[in-house]
């Protein structure tokens, strides 16, 4: 497996838009897999389920171990957290998460940021 400081991008497949946050995922979506060192390259593909679980469709043999893990390790939680606005009385920048379920319309975005924030990877 490679180091996480490698920069991937999960881009969507064709022309479809994933809804923003507060949108529930549509079933079975899918996804292309780019992966962006010197130049970007298809590195799979991964279906993305009502649930908001990853689901590895297709993936390149040098990659295809390290993006199996990252997806079952990102379906293991049962919840993610996103950035919060301080509640009253804490210092104006104080840094705050709040958990956010599978269930709740927000993980797709709490999914997003987790990716994006500890595995330098986007979902677009």
């Amino acid at each position: 497996m490679t180091h996480m400081s490698r920069r991937t991008l999960l881009s969507l497949a064709g022309a479809l838009a994933i809804g923003g946050p507060g949108r529930a995922a549509e079933p079975r979506r899918v996804w292309r897999v780019l992966q962006r060192d010197e130049a970007e390259r298809v590195i799979g593909t991964v279906e993305l389920d009502a649930a908001f679980r990853l689901d590895v469709v297709t993936a390149e043999p040098d990659r295809a171990e390290w993006l199996r893990d990252l997806v079952r390790r990102i379906n293991e939680k049962p919840v993610l957290f996103i950035d919060a606005v301080p509640a009253p009385g804490q210092p104006r920048f104080a840094q705050t998460s709040r958990s956010v379920g599978r269930g709740d319309p927000e993980f797709l975005e709490a999914l997003r940021d987790e990716l994006r924030r500890y595995y330098d990877i986007e979902l677009q």
